[in-house]
């Protein structure tokens, strides 16, 4: 039997799609499409649509919105990765700075006002099923306090949030939750991290001409949270996370609690304490049936024996309680 022949690209099918993409985007997206076949032409859009990056705001939320409602090109998202423009306007990452607006707005504290930006809406869209990534990555960027001398007047540097206050996962976590909730029935992995951007950028605001001299720069700090799901993504109305096989967190409100207490398959937890946690950990014994638990230096893997006390009382006054009959306690190395 004779193989088909691909068909060619219409010129409709190419503006469809980069419709969606951003001005850079849609531009190379048109000239990669020009002259291919329908086969490439696949290969190209998975390749642009497959991770989609939104700052929930503006024209970002918008084009998210009608991407979610285009039954052929939504199927093809399987990241989502949700940031702001801060880590774009940093002078330690451009050589022109603090040429966005797209900055989330914050309180005095330095959490995220998630209600204020299209949180409500892309939880819409995952409960309703019009997108369903495997895989939500949100990235807390956070800007050197000496960086913002280098704003321009007419510029709000009251809006950024910076490297040296609040360096705990507090304001991320929360902004996390206030996507997750709801849908943590699908949730299999959960993964956050701290890292510290201490390699300067070839193309940094020292490459600007205009750039005064004996200036100094600071380094950012980027707190990322990556949250897995299962392939059958499923829309629930629930605070548990009952498919959670592995979790790596920052002790943060809202997260020790539902790993410890709401996530009955988990199977591997690391939590990396903050030098003050009593307010996040609970008096009820936790029903331990981890194959191993790392709380900073301190853990406890399955074996023989017994053990009913975890004790961290290096990061915190307060020893965590697990009912367990078959555990043995270990010191990880620092």
């Amino acid at each position: 039997m004779q193989k088909a022949e691909a068909l060619p690209v219409s010129v409709d099918m190419i503006e469809e799609a980069a419709a969606y993409l951003g001005a850079s985007e849609s531009l190379s997206f048109r000239k990669e499409s020009e002259h291919i076949d329908s086969k490439a032409f696949s290969l190209i859009r998975e390749r642009y649509f497959s991770t989609w990056t939104t700052s929930l705001m503006g024209a970002d939320l918008d084009r998210l919105e009608k991407l979610s409602r285009d039954t052929d090109l939504r199927s093809l998202v399987k990241t989502i990765v949700i940031q702001d423009d801060c880590e774009k306007n940093d002078p330690w990452n451009c050589v022109y700075p603090f040429q966005s607006d797209v900055i989330w707005p914050g309180d005095e504290d330095g959490n995220i006002l998630s209600e204020q930006i299209g949180v409500q809406n892309l939880r819409a869209m995952l409960l309703d099923r019009r997108l369903c990534p495997e895989i939500i990555k949100i990235r807390d960027y956070r800007i050197s306090l000496t960086n913002l001398y280098y704003c321009p007047e007419d510029h709000n540097r009251k809006v950024y949030r910076t490297a040296g206050y609040g360096q705990d996962a507090t304001a991320v976590a929360l902004f996390a939750r206030d996507i997750i909730q709801g849908l943590g029935h699908s949730v299999i992995d959960v993964k956050m991290l701290r890292q510290s951007t201490e390699n300067l950028r070839e193309l940094s605001y020292f490459k600007n001409p205009d750039a005064p001299t004996g200036m100094s720069l600071g380094s950012s700090l980027v707190i990322e949270v990556t949250i897995c799901f299962s392939t059958e993504f499923r829309g629930c109305h629930t605070g548990h996370f009952p498919m959670l096989r592995s979790a790596e967190i920052l002790a943060a409100p809202y997260w020790d609690e539902k790993m410890l207490y709401h996530a009955p398959l988990l199977e591997n937890l690391t939590i990396s304490p903050r030098a003050s946690w009593d307010d996040l950990l609970s008096s009820r014994p936790v029903p331990l049936r981890l194959k191993q638990l790392s709380i900073g230096r301190s853990g406890i893997v399955q074996g023989k024996g017994q053990s009913r006390l975890l004790d961290v009382a290096v990061y915190n006054r307060r020893p965590l309680v697990v009912e367990s009959e078959d555990v043995t306690s270990s010191q990880s190395s620092p």
